[in-house]
């Protein structure tokens, strides 16, 4: 009994990481204020009032890119000191 109890600690963190997506890397290819292409091919139609900040990234700034669920992602770009959105992915 003891054994199952230590296994099912030592077990559900492992298993509750691996569940969570993980975040990417990659770069702007286009910011036309509303919408957003990344340099995987990627669309993403930005959250209303987060449109502005798009508008001053360049090509080739380096971004991460978070799922927060659904189709909904967390973009931050690290070339203009972590800046970050939020945006729905076009599919």
């Amino acid at each position: 009994m003891k054994f199952l109890l230590i296994a099912s600690i030592l077990l559900f963190p492992g298993a509750a990481r691996a569940q969570t997506p993980p975040c990417f890397n990659s770069t702007v290819s286009e910011a036309s204020g509303m919408l957003l292409t990344v340099g995987t091919g990627w669309i993403f139609q930005v959250f209303p009032g987060d449109g502005m900040r798009t508008g001053t990234w360049l090509p080739l700034d380096r971004l991460s890119i978070c799922p927060l669920g659904g189709a909904a992602y967390r973009i931050t770009n690290t070339s203009r000191r972590g800046v970050a959105i939020k945006a729905l992915r076009q599919f």
